[in-house]
């Protein structure tokens, strides 16, 4: 489908990297939860981010991979009119194109959400509104961080995830961790400049482990998993400490944990390790059509 086009067009603007800090402020509203926010201001994360003003904008739509932040003003009706033609013109179908199976939309107020049928058409097969999750922080100075070292057991380690564990082919689960180095990050290479972790190991297998994500600043957030025959034997509250520790060691003062309301075993560990809960929070869930084979 070609790109919005007409009179719509000139009510909706895709801004350059020099233009972004113009957005700052509505950016603002959403940015002490989503560490996301700023780390695209800082040209650190790669995302597209269309406003009705250029100069001065009112309203603004961030989109980074399948994650769209509804930011300003919901009454801008030209504006939304293009970018409800814009997301189920050409965001959303290339999304499905690429087989990812959900759309998470963040508004940053309820006004947003009467505007859900306009803007997702008949993009998705089944979409919840309301979606809980938790925000969780870690502040230095604040939060009492759990003693990893007395959780260790004999025989498991405790590594950095570097690029020399990421580059070994004898590792278990290695595919796997190099997925969630990119998860958040455009290629390893991106992840081992911007980004940490470390990794519980056992002989030659990955157990679990921590990175951060969208580091900007004395923030970080985190992105946390336990290889499945590890789970339920706390190794997950063992890496999320050692990381913890590690990024205050390295100068991080705030470190932010999300996870969905439902998931009570994530919201439980992030309390084990020190974590407080900050903010719950609605979005919405979107689910597209299978992909056809």
């Amino acid at each position: 489908r070609p790109p919005v086009c007409g009179i719509i067009q000139s009510m909706i603007t895709l801004l350059s990297p020099d233009q972004l800090p113009a957005a700052r402020p509505l950016f603002d509203a959403m940015a002490g939860h989503h560490l996301i926010l700023p780390s695209i201001l800082a040209g650190l994360t790669p995302a597209r981010v269309w406003v009705d003003n250029p100069d001065q904008p009112s309203a603004a739509a961030a989109v980074v991979h399948n994650k769209v932040y509804l930011l300003g003003s919901s009454r801008k009706a030209d504006f939304n009119a293009a970018l409800g033609e814009l997301l189920t013109g050409q965001v959303f179908p290339k999304l499905k194109q690429d087989g990812v199976g959900i759309a998470l939309v963040f508004p940053s107020h309820a006004g947003w959400v009467d505007l859900y049928p306009a803007l997702f058409g008949n993009t998705f097969a089944r979409i919840y509104p309301d979606a809980q999750r938790q925000v969780y922080a870690f502040d230095a100075g604040s939060n009492t961080l759990t003693d990893w070292r007395g959780l260790l057991p004999e025989g498991f380690t405790l590594r950095p995830v570097d690029a020399r564990l990421l580059a070994d082919d004898r590792w278990s689960s290695i595919e796997y961790l190099r997925e969630e180095t990119q998860s958040e990050r455009v290629s390893i290479a991106d992840f081992l400049e911007h980004s940490f972790g470390v990794c519980l190991t056992h002989g030659l297998d990955l157990v679990a482990w921590c990175l951060s994500e969208y580091n900007c600043g004395e923030r970080c957030e985190v992105g946390i998993a336990t290889v499945e025959a590890y789970q339920r034997r706390g190794f997950g509250t063992v890496a999320g400490a050692a990381f913890v520790e590690e990024a205050l060691r390295r100068g991080y003062r705030s470190i932010g944990w999300h996870c969905w309301t439902r998931n009570l075993p994530s919201a439980a560990l992030a309390r084990r390790i020190g974590y407080t809960q900050r903010a719950e929070e609605t979005l919405a869930f979107c689910v597209f059509p299978e992909v056809d084979a």
